[in-house]
């Protein structure tokens, strides 16, 4: 999208497919990474350091950009271009602290918009019980102003959260036992790995909650984006090859029905599965509440099979071909 190579602070990136990309020019300041709805950038090494080295999961973390005077534990170039999946991760583990007093002068509107989409992915993920719980915003520089009416809704402010933060939070009921930040299986070459961590960290929360439990509490949810499949869709698997990160997989039944599965953890909600459907079978994306974030059963469609070579075609088509053996039977192949 032209808004999102607009982002780029060194044009680095083109529409034009005749250009080659100026990677010279590449600061490395990852908001690439953030805005690219495929996630098809992988943070560089440099920068993956600086979010993840040294990184202790038992104690809040602070973020802020280069323009922030307190001293934070990670500092970036932009907050924006921190993906919302690491946040997520962090918040699962411990609570964090996004200091956005600059943001309010920041001459970059486009990477504030990214970041304020960043930080709504975030709060849909967690939902706005755990969001309020373990993502703290600071938005003001001291607290003088404030009424004693606003105490129990206000947002907390640099002398707040070091004077005495630490010990007025709630004991975070997601905190995992990792103590450092994980080792990442492939640190430079993968779009996906925040995403692979957090489906991670989900899967291991639930198993300690069913373990504790014998399995009778009921597991977390959360919000991620899926497509939307209607009664128009009957499994020809176009959204399926054609998935950029292969999030989604069709299967056939024995009563001629398709049951199609997704793995939320690689949907990336780019919505490429709905531009590409040519049957009106997937009316966009929307947001849905899952309790893990690997391979699930989404949907369950009436669906017939061709007679010459059994890919799915509308149920009641005479005759039941699909379209590359309909167009065999034109030209009188087999």
């Amino acid at each position: 999208r032209s808004s999102d190579l607009e982002l780029c602070p060194h044009q680095v990136f083109s529409l034009n497919s005749k250009e080659a990309l100026k990677w010279d020019r590449c600061s490395g300041c990852g908001l690439c990474i953030s805005v690219c709805p495929s996630r098809c950038f992988a943070p560089s090494g440099r920068m993956q350091r600086q979010l993840t080295d040294d990184t202790d999961l038992r104690k809040p973390i602070s973020f802020s950009c280069t323009k922030e005077k307190e001293l934070t534990d990670k500092t970036v170039g932009c907050l924006a271009a921190i993906p919302w999946e690491l946040l997520a991760f962090f918040a699962l583990n411990t609570d964090i602290i996004l200091y956005l007093c600059p943001c309010a002068e920041c001459e970059h509107k486009k990477w504030l918009a990214c970041l304020n989409d960043s930080l709504q992915a975030l709060r849909e993920f967690l939902g706005e019980e755990r969001y309020i719980s373990h993502v703290h915003c600071v938005t003001q520089d001291n607290s003088s102003s404030r009424s004693e009416d606003d105490e129990e809704e206000k947002a907390f402010t640099r002398r707040e959260l070091f004077s005495g933060m630490k010990k007025s939070m709630k004991k975070n009921l997601y905190r995992t036992a990792v103590k450092k930040f994980p080792k990442l299986e492939t640190p430079e070459t993968d779009g996906m790995q925040y995403r692979r961590l957090l489906a991670g960290t989900v899967a291991k929360e639930n198993e300690r909650i069913v373990s504790e439990s014998n399995g009778a509490s009921k597991l977390p949810t959360y919000g991620v984006t899926l497509p939307k499949y209607t009664s128009e869709c009957f499994g020809c698997s176009i959204c399926e090859k054609l998935c950029p990160q292969e999030a989604i997989t069709i299967s056939r039944e024995e009563n001629g029905t398709r049951l199609i599965f997704i793995t939320p953890w690689k949907c990336s909600g780019c919505g490429l599965c709905g531009c590409v459907c040519p049957h009106g079978g997937i009316s966009g994306m929307h947001l849905v509440q899952v309790p893990y974030l690997t391979k699930l059963a989404l949907v369950r469609i009436k669906s017939a099979s061709c007679e010459r070579c059994g890919n799915a075609v509308k149920p009641g088509s005479i005759p039941a071909l699909c379209p590359s053996c309909a167009e065999k039977s034109k030209r009188g192949l087999r």
